[in-house]
């Protein structure tokens, strides 16, 4: 139902508890990644109210990870879990909305729903190379092979030694008048058995990855474009804020192709690509990414403090 199609009393009601407030309650039922409860965990609340401070509400999960939130609100709240040992989960939830039977009495309906929440454990951060990179590529058309390692392009047109991925940038501006273009960046294997896989994040964690990378399901190479042929259409895959990507590299194998040694990591947003200045080449690419030093360990949590590219750059996100 849209704004246009709601009853008239129903609006008036909205309005006034969007003013005033109108009462809230949710309970929380607070896991961690396997699903086993919470107790003790911090929650605090924030029940927005118009033009006066937020309602706090403050208080611990039971035994059962369960915790109850009530008060005065006008019309969403952010709730924030924390306990020592895990990575603090944010949640912004929103009691008004368009449904008709949203309010009753001058309580936000549902009444009491409970949410399910997650606060990820902390198991076993290590030291990675971590950096958040901007690449420029020498040529349109050509792959140029990236150093996670020494964050930079393969000999010889950088410091680096071997490669992790390949980037190539392509684009074709056939006339800014008439809005048609192409823009494109590959992330492409070295060799085989090597690859990416797409996930979506917990972006509700600081720490939005799997825990470990998966043995199978690597793509080969991840195209991102954005494609127009007329000011009305456009078409665009694009590394999404909600979405990162685990990469296996390095892989070395046997005489009956099986995996004897490979290197793990990952992708996080902030992502963009496009022209690079005249000075700097053709193409540019920025991302950010994790890579796990140790041979044939899946482990992608990274501990924040020993960032082995830049040991004066440690902060970055899990």
């Amino acid at each position: 139902m849209t704004n246009a199609q709601i009853p008239e009393e129903v609006k008036n009601a909205l309005q006034k508890a969007s003013r005033d407030g109108a009462k809230a309650k949710v309970t929380f039922r607070v896991t961690d990644s396997q699903g086993h409860p919470v107790t003790n965990a911090d929650v605090r609340a924030g029940f927005a109210m118009m033009n006066k401070a937020d309602n706090i509400v403050e208080g611990k999960t039971d035994t059962n990870g369960l915790f109850v939130a009530e008060g005065l609100c006008s019309g969403d709240a952010n709730f924030h879990f924390t306990k020592e040992g895990h990575y603090q989960t944010s949640l912004r939830h929103w009691f008004a909305s368009y449904d008709p039977n949203v309010l009753k009495d001058g309580k936000w309906q549902p009444w009491n729903p409970t949410i399910e929440i997650t606060l990820k454990e902390k198991r076993n951060p290590i030291p990675m190379y971590v950096k958040r990179t901007k690449v420029f590529l020498p040529k349109k058309d050509e792959p140029f092979g990236f150093d996670c390692k020494m964050n930079d392009l393969v000999e010889p047109y950088g410091k680096g030694k071997e490669a992790d991925f390949t980037l190539m940038y392509s684009s074709d501006f056939t006339g800014l008048t008439e809005h048609r273009y192409t823009n494109q960046i590959v992330f492409a294997t070295v060799n085989q058995e090597e690859g990416f896989i797409q996930e979506e994040s917990d972006t509700w964690s600081p720490f939005r990855s799997l825990y470990d990378a998966p043995v199978d399901g690597y793509q080969t190479e991840m195209v991102f474009y954005c494609k127009s042929q007329n000011p009305r259409t456009r078409e665009e895959v694009n590394f999404g804020r909600d979405m990162y990507v685990i990469f296996r590299s390095r892989v070395e194998l046997d005489d009956e192709g099986n995996i004897i040694s490979a290197h793990y990591g990952k992708i996080y947003p902030t992502f963009d690509y496009g022209e690079a200045p005249k000075d700097k080449g053709e193409g540019r690419v920025e991302f950010c990414y994790y890579l796990n030093p140790t041979e044939n360990d899946t482990n992608l949590e990274y501990n924040m403090k020993d960032n082995l590219l830049n040991p004066r750059d440690p902060h970055y996100a899990p």
